[in-house]
């Protein structure tokens, strides 16, 4: 039976050429993009999914108008938006602001053990209440206490071994 459908498939596709031809060619260019939209969903879905509340997380994001052409911002928003949004907004349940620092704008860490000292670009500023929307795993320390003090900051695994080698980061 196999035979005969491999038979039948043969002599149509060597006697309807071109048809054939792009017949295949569309189908395969449809394969090709289900796959790619399947992986860009896949990897959308992916991260930040072991956050307790992400169903219940959102970002706010500012677009502003110019001559009557709308312009996203780079998800930066007003530093007064985040406390007037949560006193005038009920449903809003808490919130944290997240800036980046400037791009020339570096922090000198020194570790006062010993004389290494680092120079850090690429971090952030958050709020203390960063730890109550987001959940990350801690090593060490305590999550409701990290960032309580204005100097404070959290490190990584692979940031604090940098910093201070196999002793204690606390």
């Amino acid at each position: 039976m196999i035979k005969h459908y491999l038979k039948f498939a043969t002599r149509s596709l060597s006697r309807n050429k071109t048809h054939s031809t792009i017949n295949i060619m569309g189908l395969s260019v449809s394969i090709g993009i289900c796959l790619l939209i399947y992986q860009y969903v896949q990897h959308e879905l992916s991260y930040d999914g072991f956050h307790e509340n992400t169903a219940k997380t959102y970002r706010v994001r500012l677009d502003h108008y110019r001559n009557s052409s709308m312009f996203s911002s780079e998800v930066l928003t007003s530093p007064a938006l985040g406390r007037s949004a949560i006193q005038t907004i009920p449903e809003i349940q808490n919130m944290v602001r997240i800036r980046p620092m400037h791009e020339d704008e570096g922090v000198v860490v020194q570790n006062p053990f010993d004389d290494k000292s680092f120079l850090e670009y690429n971090l952030y500023y958050v709020d203390d209440s960063f730890f109550d929307v987001f959940n990350y795993p801690f090593k060490s320390g305590d999550p409701e206490h990290a960032l309580e003090d204005i100097k404070s900051i959290v490190l990584t695994t692979k940031t604090a071994e940098k910093y201070f080698g196999d002793s204690e980061a606390i």
